[in-house]
């Protein structure tokens, strides 16, 4: 596979995705064995099996065919259309003269590097979905599966154009480390180009999308999925990269108008992940609530503040009712101000802040202390008189700041976490 990029190569190589000997094969045998299977013997067919045919990973079963689930939290992927009906890979019935390509993870989790789809802020649902590839009598890829919710969605221009998609998400997987995806309701690559300083990337581009690379980050025109063409997506692992990107967005100017960005934070080392994180960066949103300093540290963490996750008054009032803690004023003017703020540490991992957030997540007051936000390692604690706490288990809880507004200061200056 000579055509595929260095990175794209690098990529598939870190997560052991390889041809397989023996599915792969010379073109009269290609030929014979589409048609013993039933798959039309066209050129856009032949041409995908010689490409990519075969490609697969982490490992095959002792039967020859792939033992798909047998590594959930491993990057999983499997292509050509005579590895696809060997190992019966496409359960959905195809248009005529279609063939099937393959199947992997959700394509958005090859770069999050766990099949994890469905999260709230510190809770997760695995599931073993999937994404299968079928090729149209031209050659252009659809996706179906769990993206597309069972729809066939025109997703490349060719099988080769896929792979090296797939390769470049996988190697942005690095280490499992915290991913960050961030997404504009319009096309705005070439604006973001030059401030995360990517490159064009011609061999994952086409009609469908365009996509840049660069070391820390991945930016394309159009989602993986095909659904939403008008967007832009970063993937990046540096929050400094990140924060560029919202910067740039906040000083476009006319005639481009950017809806607000939203921010998607994956942390897939402690097995959780947030998706769909929108609102105003937190810097903006707590201006005259901070001082300049604080709003430029969060600003340069690609900090986010998503009010909509905050409860109201009222309810905040009737869920710690029920839980048998009585609602004081520095605790509601907490959660009007900073309920829905998520931060980025260093490393990448989110972290969420909002009384309201920690109660529905299952993490339950302590006497009269209610959960208002987490830090490595552990959880800080408001009590009535908004005092900031920590003291995790059978530790007496420590008074860290004189209310919240004091532990974001100290945040921004480097005295606490995260």
């Amino acid at each position: 596979m000579g055509w595929l990029s260095l990175q794209a190569a690098a990529g598939l190589a870190a997560q052991g995705i390889r041809r397989v000997e023996g599915v792969s094969g010379g073109r009269e045998a290609i030929v014979a064995e589409l048609s013993r299977l039933g798959l039309p013997a066209s050129e856009a067919v032949i041409g995908a099996e010689e490409d990519v045919g075969g490609l697969a990973g982490p490992r095959l079963g002792l039967s020859g065919e792939l033992d798909f689930f047998a590594a959930p939290r491993s990057t999983l992927v499997a292509l050509g259309p005579r590895l696809s009906v060997r190992s019966r890979l496409l359960a959905q019935e195809l248009p005529a003269g279609w063939a099937p390509l393959g199947r992997s993870v959700p394509i958005a989790g090859l770069a999050a590097g766990t099949p994890v789809l469905s999260r709230r802020h510190d809770r997760v649902v695995r599931v073993a979905a999937v994404d299968d590839y079928a090729l149209d009598p031209s050659g252009t890829v659809f996706l179906c599966g769990h993206s597309t919710r069972g729809a066939l969605s025109a997703i490349a221009s060719a099988p080769r154009v896929l792979v090296e998609r797939i390769g470049l998400l996988l190697a942005m997987r690095g280490d499992d480390a915290g991913l960050f995806v961030l997404s504009v309701g319009r096309r705005v690559g070439t604006v973001l180009a030059e401030p995360v300083a990517a490159d064009p990337h011609e061999a994952a581009s086409d009609r469908f999308q365009r996509w840049w690379y660069a070391e820390q980050a991945l930016l394309h025109d159009g989602d993986l999925a095909g659904l939403e063409p008008d967007t832009t997506w970063l993937w990046t692992r540096s929050t400094l990269v990140l924060a560029a990107a919202v910067e740039a967005l906040r000083g476009m100017g006319a005639p481009v108008e950017v809806d607000a960005p939203q921010v998607a934070l994956w942390d897939a080392h402690a097995g959780r992940a947030i998706e769909g994180v929108g609102g105003r960066t937190a810097g903006d949103a707590l201006l005259g609530h901070l001082s300049s300093e604080a709003v430029a540290w969060l600003n340069a963490r690609g900090a986010v503040l998503e009010p909509g996750r905050a409860l109201s008054a009222e309810a905040l009032r009737e869920r710690l009712g029920s839980l048998g803690v009585s609602v004081s004023e520095p605790m509601l003017r907490f959660e009007e101000t900073f309920g829905g703020l998520c931060i980025p540490s260093a490393e990448g991992e989110a972290f969420w802040f909002g009384i309201g957030l920690e109660v529905e997540g299952s993490v339950l007051p302590r006497g009269d202390l209610v959960p208002m936000g987490g830090f490595p390692g552990g959880t800080y604690w408001m009590d009535p008189a908004g005092r900031v706490m920590t003291g995790e288990g059978g530790v007496e809880p420590a008074i860290v700041a004189g209310d919240p507004w004091a532990l974001f200061e100290q945040l921004a200056r480097g005295r606490a976490a995260p």
